[in-house]
């Protein structure tokens, strides 16, 4: 779950006329993943599937039309029929277009009896799903050509290699694993089995990068820490189990229709960030925005202001070490770790970053031998930062060298003062999410003479909360983690996508 599938090469070559049906059976699988690469001859395309499988699409279509026309009266004044659109010929006259290959006759039947059905093809179309088709298709660019021969060359899970021994068994093709190609792993693909339940996340993980071959996957550590933080900011029993519920009913509405895959993944955003609001308001005593109605088990943020921002600082430094962490493992993993080695957020950085929490230690301790420790090692963190940089201007004149050495080293300390107190956002947003509900309650208490008038604004204030609010703090942990934390630990360039 944490680490990518081994991965293997498939290097296939085929006659030209065979390529069609090579790549249907590449579709089947649905373990191959392509190469991206220029084509080396002219492309023997795939028109006479294309003909096929838009034949299919529309006869689907024109299925679903009539079906919907069922439900007019059985007399009506004008006369309805179902066309078929042959190229780029106009329409006739009363038409009204329903998409690009069909439209609706009004008032006249149609004159052509080609144009009430779509063309039939001497052949039938594969056997596909349409993510099926849509590999295949979109591998059609991806093919090397050599005169009479086409070669097929991409990536499959190496688990599946003696499948494809047999299956290509009297071909022309070589299987090799990834680490035996002397590829960079940068150009290799990843395939992660994760969690359905990690799905929410793993589609908000793609909008910041897909993690590298070889690479630890942050995603469950993404929502782990996510869930920490929204609940923690949006602490409340009644209102995180409302988002629950959200999240439950947009998954099971995902679930059963495939146009709504999108609320799905919402769906398995919302419910484990909603138990997380739910549980944090049990701790914290918050229930439908009443701070009294159920008893706090640990103590209510507002009695105890100090401690809560001081667990904010400690959340973010543990996040912040977290990342950095796992940047390090990657880096080593990948082959990149000398690089890292002078990033900000790399192994020095990480140094830096623990004596100067260390530091913060001794003085609150009053340990004097803490103190010093945590300060030489923070000035030989900031000698190297700054002699790297030193060095990397030489070319340049002394005066320059001199003040952009400076700048990048204040900026590399600053960097890390600037991330930690930027986690008080989660006190913050915690304290307004406060202060909101009791507004709330203030509204309710002004319309108590009238108890419906009351019910109706404890009601509704209590959805758009919910709803309102949980947006935003949604949005705000989502920055925390995509220019905080996912910037530590998150490979700079990956070629290929994930599988």
């Amino acid at each position: 779950m944490f680490f990518p599938e081994a991965m293997a090469r498939l290097v296939w070559v085929v006659p030209r006329e065979q390529l069609a049906s090579c790549l249907q059976q590449l579709a089947e699988t649905e373990s191959f993943q392509p190469n991206d690469q220029q084509s080396l001859g002219d492309v023997d395309d795939l028109h006479l599937l294309r003909q096929l499988r838009r034949t299919q699409q529309i006869d689907c279509r024109l299925h679903h039309v009539k079906q919907a026309l069922k439900n007019l009266p059985e007399k009506t004044l004008l006369s309805y029929e179902i066309g078929v659109r042959s190229g780029s010929a106009p329409l006739p006259q009363g038409a009204i277009p329903i998409d690009n290959d069909l439209f609706l006759q009004v008032g006249r039947q149609l004159s052509s009896p080609e144009a009430r059905r779509p063309p039939s093809p001497d052949t039938q179309a594969p056997a596909l799903n349409d993510h099926q088709f849509e590999l295949l298709f979109s591998t059609e660019q991806q093919i090397g050509y050599t005169r009479d021969w086409a070669i097929i060359d991409g990536w499959i899970p190496a688990r599946r290699m003696p499948q494809f021994n047999e299956m290509l068994k009297h071909q022309t093709f070589a299987l090799i694993p990834a680490e035996e190609t002397e590829l960079p792993l940068s150009q290799v693909p990843s395939l992660f089995h994760r969690h359905k339940i990690l799905e929410g996340f793993g589609s908000l993980m793609k909008l910041y990068g897909i993690t590298g071959y070889r690479e630890l996957d942050p995603t469950p550590i993404l929502a782990i820490s996510f869930s920490l933080m929204f609940g923690l900011m949006f602490a409340d029993l009644g209102q995180g189990l409302l988002l629950f519920l959200l999240g439950l009913w947009l998954f099971n509405r995902g679930a059963k229709d495939q146009k709504w895959q999108s609320y799905k993944l919402a769906g398995l955003l919302l419910m484990p960030i909603g138990v997380s609001a739910a549980f944090f308001g049990t701790l914290f005593g918050s229930l439908f925005a009443h701070e009294d109605w159920i008893p706090a088990l640990i103590f209510h943020p507002m009695q105890q202001v100090v401690h809560f921002l001081i667990l904010s600082i400690f959340v973010g430094i543990s996040v912040l070490c977290l990342g950095m962490g796992i940047g390090i493992l990657n880096a080593w993993l990948s082959g990149r770790f000398r690089k890292q080695l002078w990033d900000n957020f790399g192994p020095i950085g990480l140094l830096f970053y623990l004596a100067s929490i260390g530091l913060s230690l001794g003085y609150w301790l009053q340990q004097t031998s803490i103190i010093y420790f945590s300060l030489a090692l923070m000035g030989a963190c900031l000698a190297c930062i700054a002699i790297r940089h030193f060095l990397l201007l030489v070319d340049e004149p002394l005066g320059l060298r001199l003040m952009i050495t400076v700048i990048e080293t204040y900026d590399f300390a600053i960097k890390f003062i600037v991330q930690t107190l930027s986690f008080i956002r989660l006190a913050a947003f915690t304290f307004s999410h406060i202060a909101l509900s009791m507004a709330l309650l203030m509204i309710v208490e002004l319309l108590s003479s009238n108890l419906l008038l009351a019910s109706l604004a404890f009601v509704l204030g209590n959805i758009l909360i919910a709803l309102i609010e949980g947006i935003l703090v949604c949005i705000q942990v989502t920055r925390l983690h995509f220019s905080n934390s996912l910037l530590n630990f998150h490979q700079e360039e990956v070629s290929l996508s994930g599988l």
